[in-house]
């Protein structure tokens, strides 16, 4: 390629029909809400629509859709900081990896797993405005608050879940991070692949 002997490129149109597309609705707030104080309903809510061909896809937003109507929560809810988190509901998903994966580390043993319990993921990274709204503190190299809080350790991520459940007056492990199943659960989104 640098030295010119590569073919032009060539361009090839993307099948808009695999893509996930969204658009933006008003938000459902059930009529006797089961949210603890510190959140309330957002005033609108990101819907997705699925993209053809992946079956997943639809049994996950099924999912969603009854826990909200079983549990009386909206899908998403936000903070006074601003934080905004996406309902994510109970299920049972296959944890770890097969071993045919790529890059895939021995401790990653594919097995069966359940979340019993909904619970609410914040749909974005934590920006610099957030952290230093709860902390007073910027430890970030490049300052731009719109941007997510950079140069953490884990240590500084418990100490800014303690001020903030501190500041929202709420037991200590109301905001935490969520757990390797949890996480690992929510990314997947009912995907059986290595990529959500």
């Amino acid at each position: 390629f640098l030295n010119g002997s590569s073919k032009t490129p060539q361009i090839r149109p993307i099948d808009k029909s695999l893509l996930i597309s969204h658009s933006i609705k008003e938000n459902f707030v059930p009529p006797h809400s089961q949210l603890p104080p510190d959140l309330k309903a957002s005033s609108e809510y990101t819907v997705i629509e699925e993209a053809q061909n992946k079956p997943e896809m639809s049994e996950t937003l099924i999912a969603q859709r009854e826990c909200m109507i079983k549990y009386g929560l909206p899908l998403e809810v936000e903070n006074e900081f601003g934080m905004k988190f996406r309902l994510i509901p109970p299920g049972q998903f296959l944890m770890g990896s097969p071993k045919t994966e790529a890059n895939r580390s021995h401790t990653e043993l594919l097995h069966e797993s359940e979340i019993k319990y909904p619970f609410y993921l914040q749909k974005f990274e934590t920006t610099q405005k957030t952290w230093v709204a709860v902390t007073t503190k910027n430890p970030a190299r490049e300052k731009r608050l719109d941007f997510p809080i950079q140069d953490v350790s884990f240590n500084d991520c418990l100490r800014f879940f303690q001020e903030l459940n501190e500041k929202l007056n709420l037991d200590q492990h109301s905001y935490t991070l969520p757990s390797e199943k949890e996480w690992e659960y929510a990314t997947r989104a009912g995907s059986h692949t290595a990529w959500h």
